[in-house]
């Protein structure tokens, strides 16, 4: 699969339920930006768990010029967020905005890894009862606790563009 330089979404459709083990090669081809896995996603609503590589909510038309306001504000690049998320753009600037992202993060960062332009990383995302995991390259990245989402779609997505490739999807309900 390879995204556009637009925002790119692709749905698995059959549903998935319980426990899952996804994992893919993901090579970006631009600067990696949004590149996104949601986990029991429904159709219409906001409730589910967004693994997330080169996370970016600010972009330079709002104002972020050097793509750095997340850095700034202590938001993890890497991560894993559970949705929805209520936060108002227009208040970008301020720390409370922030905290609102930094709220709805399931889990935390094991490791600093982030996606490089042009370079394959092999990438597993598990779900096992309530632990969440993020390996890149067989290297645990980002690790969690939640029970909420068991069941839904896989959506991917991504706001650059990339590829993913040998894509492997292990259910255990």
């Amino acid at each position: 699969m390879e995204s556009s330089a637009d925002a790119s979404v692709l749905r698995w459709k059959p549903p998935v339920k319980g426990d899952l083990a996804l994992e893919y090669d993901l090579t970006p081809l631009d600067d990696p930006q949004n590149v996104v896995l949601d986990l029991y996603y429904h159709r219409g609503q906001s409730a589910h768990y967004a693994v997330v590589f080169g996370f970016d909510w600010v972009g330079k038309r709002d104002g972020d010029r050097d793509n750095s306001v997340e850095d700034r504000f202590g938001m993890p690049r890497t991560c894993i967020i559970k949705y929805p998320v209520s936060v108002d753009k227009s208040r970008w600037t301020e720390a409370a905005t922030w905290d609102g992202w930094k709220s709805r993060l399931v889990g935390k960062a094991v490791g600093s890894w982030k996606p490089q332009k042009g370079q394959l990383a092999r990438i597993r995302v598990e779900r096992a009862g309530t632990s969440l995991r993020v390996l890149a390259d067989r290297v645990l990245v980002w690790e969690g606790e939640d029970a909420a989402y068991t069941e839904g779609q896989l959506l991917f997505y991504s706001d650059s563009r990339c590829r993913i490739d040998n894509l492997s999807i292990t259910f255990r309900p």
